[in-house]
């Protein structure tokens, strides 16, 4: 007994099949920087894949909203991932009071009394339920220790490059620790350092400063801005005139491209609707009827068919029958004419191109009977017919 088996795979061990080679030219390097270009270049030695040496790097975070409330401290509840029941359980017997911001994910602590107030602010930062959480005193309270990034120092040792730090920042504030912003993975220099500084009552630490005979722009907390790229100070880095503008992205520079053509093909396609939708109906009713014209004559000066001859010999025989102009179907052909101008008043198209149909019907018999009635009346055309006249009838009906 032999059963037929499938060749083909089921669903669930096709999905567990390795994926096909990649046939495409372009190779994946493998790094958890975001690729810069196709090739590789610039995705190791890029700012993303820079790292700070600092050792004691204090707590920055984001600027907070201002209080008027004081001895408070504010806890951003986007960067401390905590729950409400732990804060309150850690926090219950030293709180005056609490007021949330669940836009901004800040939360405010007021504390019973500036001893309390000092004592958690000299802390910085607590550790509940094993997470660190660090306090954030309100904007109108500047910070005690801040990080301050300096921007384009020359490549050199690095005793040089820190005492001459040292000596610039010392008259603006007190220095405690300074590092090299260094490659990650390696120990390559950067032009880029840092500098934990506490701050003097009644100093200002200034955005530029000349150091080793070198321009050097100084970004930090709540600092004025600064251009990265040339030092000026009326204009920032994504602004400057001098920046070297990016290479366009082709991808990018086509679809605006074709934004742009879809626009313009929108824009000129409602003045064509417009113009369709002003079009009068009683000038389009009057070309109706100019075409059905043309056709009635190209209808009439047609060459005849057969079905027309066999209508003409049988007209033939009935020769001495009054002709069709005299008939009632020609007094209905002028009600349908009179019923066809009073409803050519209407804005109906449809009713109207059936009275011009019916007109062209009846116009065109009452032209035809008018020819054959004047073509029995001649001798020639009489003696050419092929059928005699049938005069003894004519006469018994006269007399």
């Amino acid at each position: 007994m032999f059963i037929a088996v499938s060749s083909s795979l089921s669903y669930s061990a096709a999905l567990q099949q390795p994926p096909p080679p990649s046939t495409s030219l372009i190779k994946v390097i493998p790094t958890s920087v975001p690729l810069v270009n196709p090739d590789g270049s610039f995705t190791i030695f890029s700012w993303k894949n820079t790292k700070s040496s600092l050792t004691n790097k204090p707590f920055v975070g984001r600027v907070p909203p201002d209080t008027s409330s004081p001895n408070s401290l504010f806890i951003d509840r986007k960067a401390n991932n905590i729950s409400d029941n732990a804060i309150k359980s850690y926090f219950r017997n030293d709180l005056l009071g609490v007021a949330f911001f669940p836009a901004d994910r800040f939360l405010q602590l007021t504390f019973k009394d500036a001893n309390t107030y000092e004592k958690y602010l000299s802390l910085s930062s607590v550790i509940i339920n094993d997470k660190r959480i660090y306090f954030t005193p309100p904007k109108s309270v500047p910070r005690r220790s801040i990080v301050v990034h300096l921007h384009g120092l020359p490549i050199m040792p690095r005793d040089t490059i820190t005492n001459a730090i040292t000596n610039a920042l010392s008259p603006h504030c007190t220095v405690k620790e300074i590092a090299p912003v260094l490659i990650s993975d390696t120990d390559f220099l950067t032009p880029k350092w840092d500098a934990v500084v506490e701050l003097i009552p009644d100093k200002k630490i200034p955005v530029h400063l000349t150091i080793l005979n070198s321009s050097i722009a100084l970004t930090f907390l709540n600092s004025a801005s600064i251009c990265l790229y040339c030092h000026k100070q009326d204009h920032m880095n994504s602004n400057c005139p001098l920046r070297p503008h990016p290479r366009p992205n082709p991808r990018k520079t086509y679809a605006a491209f074709t934004n742009s053509q879809n626009k313009s093909s929108t824009n000129t396609n409602p003045n064509v609707s417009q113009a369709t939708m002003n079009i009068d109906p009683q000038s389009s009713a009057t070309t109706v009827t100019s075409i059905s014209q043309n056709s009635l004559q190209s209808s009439i000066h047609a060459p005849k068919t057969q079905m027309s001859n066999e209508s003409d010999k049988q007209d033939h025989i009935t020769n001495d029958l009054p002709s069709l102009s005299s008939s009632p179907l020609s007094n209905m052909s002028d009600n349908i004419n009179t019923d066809t101008n009073a409803s050519s008043q209407d804005n109906s198209m449809e009713i109207e191109t059936e009275k011009v149909e019916d007109n062209q019907t009846y116009e065109t018999t009452n032209h035809r009977s008018k020819l054959r009635s004047s073509r029995h009346t001649n001798p020639h055309s009489s003696s050419s017919s092929p059928y005699p006249t049938n005069t003894n009838h004519s006469s018994q009906n006269k007399q």
